[in-house]
Protein backbone atom coordinates (compact mmCIF):
# COMPACT_ATOMS: atom_id res chain seq x y z
CA UNK A 1 0.00 0.00 0.00
CA UNK A 2 1.28 3.36 -0.96
CA UNK A 3 2.16 6.31 1.88
CA UNK A 4 -0.32 8.38 0.43
CA UNK A 5 -3.25 5.59 0.74
CA UNK A 6 -3.00 5.87 4.09
CA UNK A 7 -3.77 9.28 4.21
CA UNK A 8 -7.08 8.89 1.74
CA UNK A 9 -9.08 10.71 5.01
CA UNK A 10 -7.03 14.09 4.15
CA UNK A 11 -8.42 16.38 1.20
CA UNK A 12 -6.18 18.57 -0.84
CA UNK A 13 -7.47 20.81 -3.65
CA UNK A 14 -6.80 19.80 -7.31
CA UNK A 15 -4.90 22.74 -8.18
CA UNK A 16 -1.25 23.57 -9.37
CA UNK A 17 0.68 26.29 -7.15
CA UNK A 18 2.13 28.44 -9.55
CA UNK A 19 2.61 30.94 -6.41
CA UNK A 20 4.76 28.30 -5.18
CA UNK A 21 6.61 27.60 -8.12
CA UNK A 22 8.78 30.65 -9.20
CA UNK A 23 12.33 30.17 -9.56
CA UNK A 24 14.58 30.63 -6.53
CA UNK A 25 11.97 29.77 -4.33
CA UNK A 26 14.25 27.40 -2.43
CA UNK A 27 17.84 27.51 -2.94
CA UNK A 28 18.68 24.02 -3.49
CA UNK A 29 22.39 24.70 -5.62
CA UNK A 30 25.04 23.61 -2.06
CA UNK A 31 23.06 23.08 0.09
CA UNK A 32 23.82 20.06 2.83
CA UNK A 33 21.66 18.19 4.82
CA UNK A 34 21.37 18.79 8.61
CA UNK A 35 24.08 16.09 10.54
CA UNK A 36 26.29 15.84 7.24
CA UNK A 37 29.28 16.56 7.00
CA UNK A 38 30.19 19.48 4.37
CA UNK A 39 31.31 17.43 1.56
CA UNK A 40 28.12 15.42 1.01
CA UNK A 41 26.02 17.32 -0.68
CA UNK A 42 21.60 17.73 0.00
CA UNK A 43 18.88 14.35 -2.09
CA UNK A 44 16.42 16.71 -3.05
CA UNK A 45 13.34 15.61 -5.46
CA UNK A 46 12.99 18.35 -8.06
CA UNK A 47 9.56 18.28 -9.76
CA UNK A 48 9.11 20.65 -12.68
CA UNK A 49 5.42 21.45 -12.84
CA UNK A 50 3.45 24.24 -15.35
CA UNK A 51 0.30 26.43 -14.75
CA UNK A 52 -2.08 24.01 -15.69
CA UNK A 53 -0.85 20.47 -15.78
CA UNK A 54 -3.66 18.28 -15.15
CA UNK A 55 -1.04 15.40 -13.73
CA UNK A 56 0.67 17.62 -11.72
CA UNK A 57 -2.63 18.92 -9.69
CA UNK A 58 -3.35 14.94 -9.50
CA UNK A 59 0.16 14.59 -8.08
CA UNK A 60 -0.72 17.47 -5.57
CA UNK A 61 -4.06 15.51 -4.75
CA UNK A 62 -2.82 12.12 -3.85
CA UNK A 63 0.50 12.77 -2.77
CA UNK A 64 1.71 16.62 -2.22
CA UNK A 65 0.52 16.75 1.13
CA UNK A 66 1.88 13.88 2.51
CA UNK A 67 5.75 13.98 0.66
CA UNK A 68 7.02 16.36 2.91
CA UNK A 69 5.64 14.15 6.01
CA UNK A 70 7.01 10.58 4.60
CA UNK A 71 10.15 8.85 5.07
CA UNK A 72 11.01 9.85 1.20
CA UNK A 73 10.26 13.44 1.56
CA UNK A 74 12.59 13.56 4.99
CA UNK A 75 15.44 11.83 3.01
CA UNK A 76 14.70 13.68 -0.35
CA UNK A 77 13.00 17.20 0.34
CA UNK A 78 10.87 18.58 -2.50
CA UNK A 79 12.16 21.40 -4.37
CA UNK A 80 9.16 22.76 -7.12
CA UNK A 81 10.03 24.86 -10.14
CA UNK A 82 7.88 26.11 -13.16
CA UNK A 83 9.64 24.24 -16.45
CA UNK A 84 12.59 25.74 -17.73
CA UNK A 85 13.45 27.78 -14.62
CA UNK A 86 15.96 27.59 -11.54
CA UNK A 87 18.93 25.97 -10.90
CA UNK A 88 18.25 22.85 -12.64
CA UNK A 89 16.70 23.89 -15.91
CA UNK A 90 19.91 22.94 -17.17
CA UNK A 91 18.71 19.41 -16.80
CA UNK A 92 18.23 17.16 -20.01
CA UNK A 93 15.30 16.35 -20.96
CA UNK A 94 12.84 18.15 -19.51
CA UNK A 95 9.94 18.06 -22.04
CA UNK A 96 6.84 16.88 -19.92
CA UNK A 97 5.43 18.08 -16.71
CA UNK A 98 5.37 16.98 -14.17
CA UNK A 99 8.89 15.79 -14.31
CA UNK A 100 10.28 14.69 -11.03
CA UNK A 101 14.31 14.59 -10.87
CA UNK A 102 16.14 13.24 -8.22
CA UNK A 103 19.55 15.13 -7.51
CA UNK A 104 22.21 15.11 -5.19
CA UNK A 105 23.75 18.50 -5.49
CA UNK A 106 24.08 19.21 -9.44
CA UNK A 107 24.03 15.11 -10.31
CA UNK A 108 21.27 13.58 -11.54
CA UNK A 109 20.53 10.01 -9.99
CA UNK A 110 17.22 9.52 -11.99
CA UNK A 111 14.22 10.55 -12.65
CA UNK A 112 10.24 9.89 -13.57
CA UNK A 113 8.70 11.55 -16.41
CA UNK A 114 4.64 11.94 -15.63
CA UNK A 115 2.98 10.60 -12.81
CA UNK A 116 2.19 7.18 -13.26
CA UNK A 117 -0.26 7.56 -10.29
CA UNK A 118 0.13 7.16 -6.50
CA UNK A 119 1.24 3.71 -6.16
CA UNK A 120 3.48 3.67 -9.23
CA UNK A 121 5.11 6.69 -8.54
CA UNK A 122 5.65 5.30 -4.53
CA UNK A 123 7.28 2.61 -6.14
CA UNK A 124 9.54 4.45 -9.29
CA UNK A 125 10.75 6.81 -6.00
CA UNK A 126 11.92 4.24 -3.78
CA UNK A 127 13.73 2.25 -6.24
CA UNK A 128 15.98 5.50 -7.44
CA UNK A 129 16.30 6.42 -3.74
CA UNK A 130 17.48 3.32 -2.80
CA UNK A 131 20.56 4.27 -5.22
CA UNK A 132 21.28 6.89 -3.18
CA UNK A 133 20.92 4.70 0.08
CA UNK A 134 17.52 4.81 1.08
CA UNK A 135 16.27 2.66 3.00
CA UNK A 136 12.56 2.44 4.66
CA UNK A 137 12.30 1.21 7.84
CA UNK A 138 9.48 -0.88 9.49
CA UNK A 139 9.50 2.35 12.47
CA UNK A 140 8.54 5.09 9.93
CA UNK A 141 5.65 2.79 8.62
CA UNK A 142 4.23 2.37 12.16
CA UNK A 143 4.89 6.06 12.64
CA UNK A 144 2.98 6.59 9.60
CA UNK A 145 -0.31 4.73 10.31
CA UNK A 146 -0.25 6.35 14.16
CA UNK A 147 -3.23 8.84 14.33
CA UNK A 148 -2.49 11.83 14.85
Amino acid sequence: MAIATRFKGLTWPRQTFAVFLAAGLWAVSGASKPGLTGAEPAIFLVMFDEPGCEFCALWDAEVGLVYAKSPEGRFAPLRRFLRGTGPFASLNGVVYTPTFVVVRGSNELGRITGYPGEDFFWEMLGDILAKAGFRLEPADTVQLLAPG
